[in-house]
């Protein structure tokens, strides 16, 4: 099994209806939700994301946007 490279907080695109990881593609969006891209596939740059990282960044990311929104 591939090590994977880093997930990190700035590889996300966050609008008002959803969020999407740019290097893979992969997106979640609010009523249509996810969109796989290339998640799970070796990239150009020989990068590999593990899905379940990046779907749990996406995860994290998105409840903390939606938070301060609620806040707001």
């Amino acid at each position: 099994m591939a090590l994977g490279s880093m997930v990190t907080r700035n590889q996300f695109k966050i609008t008002g209806d959803g969020i999407t990881h740019k290097p893979t593609g992969y997106s979640f969006t609010r009523g249509a939700g996810e969109n796989m891209g290339q998640l799970g596939k070796v990239l150009s740059l020989n990068e590999y994301y593990r899905p379940d990282e990046v779907k749990e960044w996406t995860r994290r990311l998105w409840l903390e946007h939606t938070r301060k929104k609620t806040l707001a």
